[in-house]
């Protein structure tokens, strides 16, 4: 059935979607209304399981049905409140397929002098990468976070924001590290000009691992800046010194913390987003060893509107991974690119093509890989 329906949104996407027509969301009030939404998609993935020998490659049908909810458009208090179920069916693996809920919360409230935001979801996904996968076999995770941060003014040009942020991660097979991690940031805000700030900060981190594995804490200090930084740059940047301490065995490490994001609208058409961080990971994977990685990685993403319809959507990223906790140390280099191309036909729906190429080149033994993927996607919001 699923088949069917990916085929029908296919041949509505290839004839222009002369049948879709634009439908309003149920509003429940000025201020809110409820939208039906769908994503029907059919891709070729060259190398399903990220194998580093002979690659297994399989033609992927997906339909992600789902509603979303946006509210408070009007009011100091806003969100969205979405869910849906993403069915994922394999041509010849078959025992890969998979229904993955996804459902996801937020809110903030502004009213110039004090901000609070708040979010909360749950997801299941079913994908290998570098370190969570098996041979023959796509792993499932299931990932629930909660968060919550707040900021407000102390004097005209000072501000203290504070937040507590929770995940839980789970895998859905034995061998692999379980996780629960809290973090508690905490920054003073200084506007040095009228739409810059400069910032202090301090950010305390606590993992909790499964089985045989280390728990251990993490200490950030940082000094940052948030705002335009010319008329054309903006995002935020936090850089500092990261120490990780393990609770059972003692040891200690460090390195220079990095976490930020800087927009540059090139023109009122195109915009380039750089993403940049150096910090511990939870890699999942290993017992002792692989538990916690460095993690290093830069990304740039950009959109272009070609004309009203039509947008190009290109990205690259490159991650530098070590594991302290291995001998010899191993360490992974990843590139990752894709381009998109978009096509907007209205307000409620869009079509997109998109490939993309992973390569991991490690230095541990039987784990690099290479793969690539091209996918045709209509996304419909009704």
């Amino acid at each position: 059935m699923k088949r069917t329906l990916i085929a029908i949104a296919a041949a509505v996407a290839a004839v222009g979607l002369p049948s879709v027509r634009a439908l309003p969301g149920m509003k429940f009030d000025d201020n809110s209304e409820l939208f039906v939404t769908g994503t029907a998609s059919i891709a070729y993935d060259d190398n399903i399981f990220l194998s580093s020998g002979p690659k297994k490659g399989d033609t992927i049908y997906d339909l992600a049905p789902g509603v979303d909810i946006p509210f408070g458009s009007r009011s100091d208090v806003s969100g969205d409140a979405f869910a849906k179920v993403d069915f994922m069916e394999y041509a010849s693996h078959s025992g890969q397929n998979v229904a993955l809920p996804d459902v996801g919360f937020t809110t903030s409230y502004d009213e110039g002098k004090s901000k609070f935001n708040f979010n909360a979801g749950y997801q299941e996904t079913a994908q290998n990468n570098a370190t969570i996968r098996l041979a023959g076999v796509i792993v499932h995770t299931d990932t629930a976070t909660v968060g919550m941060y707040g900021e407000s003014a102390v004097t005209e040009k000072t501000s203290i924001g504070a937040g507590v942020n929770y995940s839980d991660t789970t895998y859905g097979r034995t061998g692999f590290i379980d996780s629960s991690v809290v973090s508690v940031p905490v920054d003073v805000y200084y506007e040095f000009s009228p739409k810059t700030d400069a910032s202090v900060g301090y950010k305390y981190t606590n993992s909790t691992e499964s089985g045989k594995a280390d728990n251990y804490y993490t200490n950030f200090v940082n000094v940052g800046l948030r705002g335009e930084f010319t008329p054309l740059v903006t995002g935020q940047i936090r850089v500092g010194y990261d120490e990780i301490q393990f609770s059972n065995h003692g040891g200690s490490s460090n390195l220079p913390g990095v976490d930020g994001i800087i927009t540059y609208a090139a023109t009122d058409k195109s915009s380039y987003s750089l993403n940049l961080s150096n910090q511990y990971t939870n890699s999942g994977a290993g017992q002792g060893t692989l538990e916690v990685s460095k993690t290093a990685l830069v990304g740039l993403s950009g959109e272009t509107e070609l004309d009203p319809q039509w947008k190009l959507l290109p990205a690259i990223s490159y991650s530098q991974v070590t594991y302290p906790g291995t001998t010899p140390g191993r360490r992974d280099d990843i590139w990752t690119g894709s381009v998109g191309l978009e096509y907007v036909y209205n307000t409620y729906a869009n079509i997109a093509l998109t490939y993309s190429l992973d390569n991991d080149n490690s230095s541990g033994p039987g784990v690099s890989y290479s793969d690539s993927r091209i996918a045709l996607a209509l996304n419909l919001r009704y």
